[in-house]
């Protein structure tokens, strides 16, 4: 899976959890796009559905842009595979 792929499909997520238009700031933090904790719970849920990763809150509030986070599972995602 490329680097593009991942951010495509974080950027889906994004978009699908936070009613986000097609096209926004890849680089705006998680709660400055709306996002809350609930918010967070479940976009946790959908990435282990995704990538079948289990990323922790922590790791989520410190990488909660798109970019930043897509990195975090491509990391991952090569550590595992």
């Amino acid at each position: 899976m490329t680097s593009q792929n991942i951010e495509s499909q974080v950027a889906s997520l994004y978009q699908e959890l936070l009613s986000l238009p097609e096209s926004f700031d890849h680089h705006a933090p998680f709660v400055q796009l709306g996002g809350q904790s609930a918010t967070a719970a479940r976009l946790q849920i959908r990435l282990m559905q995704v990538f079948h990763l289990r990323i922790p809150f922590a790791d989520l509030y410190r990488n909660s842009d798109v970019v930043s986070l897509s990195a975090l599972v491509a990391s991952r995602l090569e550590s595992e595979g």
